[in-house]
């Protein structure tokens, strides 16, 4: 799904389904815009997170802060260089 643009400093988040095997899936993030310095704690909902999942944000790899358990984790955003939307997708062990 798409979200609006808020202000001009904020990166727009757009959530981009993934499902591997039908397990891996994300279903909400209790943020979908942020600055774009970065280090902003975002709680990712699914589905088949492991203690091992990478969260990308386009492109460019986010730190994952916490694993809660297989459906829900928080990552820390990094520094993002350009404004705009972006898909969020999870991998599992270098998928």
């Amino acid at each position: 799904m798409n979200i609006k643009r808020y202000l001009s400093s904020f990166v727009v988040f757009s959530l981009c389904l993934l499902n591997l095997y039908g397990e891996l899936s994300i279903t909400k993030l209790n943020k979908t815009s942020g600055g774009t310095t970065g280090f902003s704690s975002i709680a990712v909902f699914g589905g088949g997170f492991s203690k091992t999942a990478q969260v990308y944000f386009g492109d460019q790899r986010v730190i994952l802060d916490r694993w809660v358990r297989d459906d829900l984790i928080y990552i820390l955003t990094t520094k993002f260089e350009n404004e705009g939307t972006v898909d969020v997708r999870v991998v599992q062990d270098g998928e």
